[in-house]
């Protein structure tokens, strides 16, 4: 059986975006008798224990923590440091992971942060596979901005990332030439991420639809507005609310989602006052997501 470790700044149960969920439906649909998978991750939240199995999936939790931090906390101080800290600590204990399981390939979930700390382990471990899963939603050049934020040392690690993957699994052909232009010369292969289309293109029932439209108080000619993607600013929500002031109020805005920026949203539609029309849902079942 080989074992793989993967690198992954986030994980189930709490803080699960998209590149999350990729992690847990790619490790679901492996051979276990063939593969098992141990990660690495941050904490955050210290009411997660250190160490569990979760989706078959060995979790080794590390980084500071608080009694119940929400996903609007880890970008506040002192959480906000987590970034750094698994950076600069991640590998050592993956090192000292490896002592123990004896891995056979390593997996960092995007380049940054978690490409650092794989590639810091490649250089020591030169002999196991890596591979670069790039997800990045923001452009190239804020990473890399954010990469030089702590001198040329820090930079220097950051394409090292890149240099010592042995294959780079990318969304894009955008994503994989910027793995070229960092200075990767192996393997780039392009895998879309997909969606089970079964789960959304199942009409709701009607009975669904009017304990909804009862929920809301939808009135006759209003129209409302659907997202349902991560609060972070790359996603562009606030601009969404933003334009809801210049728009008829029959328009309204359902948010199905959590994130960091949740906070910063919902008062922003204080500040326009349009709390009436931009309704935060939280992080919904696919099943009640068919019926909004």
């Amino acid at each position: 059986m080989k074992k793989i470790l993967i690198f992954s700044l986030n994980y189930f149960p709490k803080y699960v975006g998209g590149a999350e969920v990729a992690i847990k439906e790619i490790v679901e649909r492996q051979d276990r008798s063939k593969y098992e998978f141990h990660m690495l991750t941050l904490r955050f939240d210290s009411n997660l224990p250190k160490y569990e199995v979760l989706h078959g999936v060995h979790i080794h939790r590390i980084g500071f923590t608080k009694a119940g931090a929400s996903i609007s906390d880890i970008k506040k101080f002192p959480f906000h440091l987590n970034k750094y800290y698994y950076q600069l600590f991640a590998a050592l204990y993956a090192a000292k992971l490896h002592f123990i399981h004896k891995y056979d390939g390593i997996w960092a979930m995007m380049a940054h942060s978690c490409g650092v700390p794989a590639g810091i382990f490649k250089i020591f471990f030169p002999r196991i596979k890596y591979i670069l899963n790039l997800q990045e939603g923001d452009p190239p050049e804020h990473i890399e901005k954010l990469a030089r934020l702590l001198g040329p040392i820090s930079y220097w690690f950051f394409q090292n990332a890149f240099r010592r993957a042995d294959i780079v699994q990318s969304l894009s052909t955008y994503l994989n030439s910027w793995a070229e232009r960092m200075g990767n010369k192996n393997l780039k292969i392009v895998i879309p991420n997909a969606v089970n289309y079964a789960k959304f293109s199942t009409k709701a029932s009607q009975s669904s639809i009017d304990n909804v439209n009862q929920k809301i108080g939808r009135k006759e000619g209003d129209i409302w507005l659907v997202t349902t993607s991560r609060l972070v600013h790359k996603n562009a929500v606030d601009d969404v609310i933003s334009a809801l002031a210049y728009l008829n109020k029959n328009i309204k805005f359902f948010v199905m989602g959590i994130g960091p920026e949740e906070s910063k949203l919902k008062q922003l539609a204080i500040n326009l006052n349009l709390q009436d029309r931009v309704v935060f849902l939280g992080e919904l079942q696919n099943s009640y997501v068919v019926a909004y």
